[in-house]
Parts: structure tokens; C-alpha cells; sequence
């Protein structure tokens, strides 16, 4: 059982608004303290965070959670700390989505602030010419021609990054909690209503804080053994087998070309 939070996009100011960043905060500050068991803030836009680490931090430890950030140590060990906490909160960014895995009743709660566009690059700028092209020579024209190439390539980039983000939370398919995204153009834009939403992972959907609390009132209790063991517990596991049967493998003897009888 999941839910996705959306706030509407009549309630939530657009992303580059002046008032977005204080918004945001006081949303994901009433996400985590709906969620008392474990919680996942994920930053996905690197300039913002340093305000909200800083200003949530204080507020999460005063309710007497665990504040973990990425960069303060290793990846891996952050998870192991994450997992065996029981009580924190992580702010990362989205290179903390690959290589790891924290499965089951570990996570609860997955926060992204911003769709993850990729910042334009010689190449992309390349490519996206190129489809302007093609759009141009397929016949299209006016607005239709001017998106294609933001949605045939951005757009669709952004969805497989958002998708993994997301996917932080359903590792298995017991896994159940709530996906939060805090970008009102999910709703609110085009490409957001006819190609994001439609590509969410399967889920309710709800718009109010209060909806969430009452989502999270459904769950059972938190055991605290997880459903699955952690990836690099599974890594390690995997490393020892190979090493204990490499050494009861039989030693050959290996033969120069003097030693054969031919």
C-alpha cells in the first residue's frame, strides 16, 4: 500500500517562485513529523541544501531524530547508521539514489523537491536541435513544434531520474510508505499531467498533509527486522561464499612445457 503526495498546483507555488524554498521546507517538515518511524529526504537540487539542512535539522533533533546528511561520511556507511537508527532523517541529493538499497520497513518516506531536469549541456542543446529539426520536417508548427524537443528528450530524461528517486521506496513489492514531490508543474504543467503523472509508480493519490497522517494511521506497526537484507550485507555475503570456496578449491599443479610426455 502507497501513497503519492502531490500538492495541488493552486495551493503550491511554482518551483521558481520567490516564496518556494520556505514552502518547501515547512512541507517536508510536516512530512517527517507525520512519519515517526523512518523518514527519507531526498534533495534533488544541489545549490538548495545548505537552508533546508539547516533549519529542519534543528527542528528534527529537537524532536529528538537522528539528522544525517550525505558527504558527512561514506555512502554505505550512512545507509548501515540510516537502517540500524530506527530514528532518522537523511538529506542526500540524487547521486545518492545508485548503489544503494535500504529495503522494507527501513524506509517510509521518500521526499523529492524539484523534478530532476538535467542542466543543459553542449550535447543535449545539440540533440535538441537535431528534433527540431525532425518536428519541422514531420509537419509540426507553433507550440507543438517549440515543445517537442523539451518533451521527447528532457522531459523523458527527467522521468527515468524522478522514477529511480522514487523507486527508493518500492525495492520490493511489500515495500509501502509514501512518495512525495513537491513540484506544483506536476499537476499544474502540461507535460506534467500527460507524461509524469501518467509514469508515477502505482500509488493513491493525495494533495493534504491531513490525508498523508491519515495514510500512515493505516500502516501496521514498524518490525525491526527488514524484509530483505541491505545490498552491501548481500555484497559482503556473496564475497565471503567466494572466498571460503576458493580456499577448498584443490591447488593444481601447473605444468611447463618440459613436464609433458609429448
Amino acid at each position: 500500500m502507497r501513497c503519492s503526495y502531490l500538492p495541488s498546483g493552486t495551493a503550491a507555488p511554482a518551483p521558481n517562485a520567490p516564496g518556494w524554498l520556505a514552502w518547501a521546507i515547512d512541507e517536508m517538515r510536516q512530512l517527517v513529523l507525520a512519519e515517526q518511524r523512518r523518514r527519507f529526504p531526498v534533495h534533488v537540487v544541489q545549490p538548495l541544501r545548505t537552508r533546508p539542512v539547516a533549519e529542519l535539522g534543528r527542528t528534527f533533533a529537537a524532536r529528538g531524530l537522528t539528522v544525517l546528511v550525505q558527504g558527512e561520511m561514506p555512502k554505505l556507511e550512512i545507509a548501515r547508521r540510516f537502517r540500524s537508527d530506527g530514528n532518522a532523517v537523511l538529506f542526500a541529493t540524487k547521486s545518492f539514489f545508485e548503489g544503494v538499497s535500504i529495503d522494507g520497513a527501513a524506509l517510509r518516506l521518500v521526499v523529492v523537491d524539484k523534478m530532476p531536469f538535467e542542466a543543459p549541456t553542449p550535447l543535449t542543446q545539440a540533440m535538441e536541435a537535431d528534433l527540431l529539426d525532425k518536428g519541422r520536417a514531420a509537419g509540426m508548427a507553433g507550440k507543438t513544434l517549440e515543445m517537442y524537443p523539451f518533451n521527447a528528450l528532457r522531459v523523458l530524461g527527467m522521468i527515468i531520474e524522478l522514477k529511480q528517486a522514487l523507486g527508493r521506496l518500492i525495492r520490493t513489492s511489500s515495500d509501502t510508505g509514501v512518495m512525495a514531490v513537491l513540484d506544483s508543474r506536476v499537476r499544474s504543467a502540461q507535460y506534467g499531467r500527460n507524461m509524469v503523472l501518467p509514469s508515477l509508480p502505482p500509488a493513491a493519490l493525495c494533495s493534504r498533509i491531513e490525508l498523508v497522517q491519515a495514510f500512515y494511521g493505516t500502516l501496521p506497526p514498524v518490525s525491526a527486522k527488514l524484509t530483505a537484507p541491505p545490498a552491501e550485507v548481500r555484497e559482503e555475503k556473496a564475497a565471503v561464499k567466494a572466498k571460503k570456496a576458493a580456499a577448498v578449491m584443490p591447488a593444481y599443479t601447473v605444468l611447463t612445457a618440459e613436464d609433458l610426455p609429448f
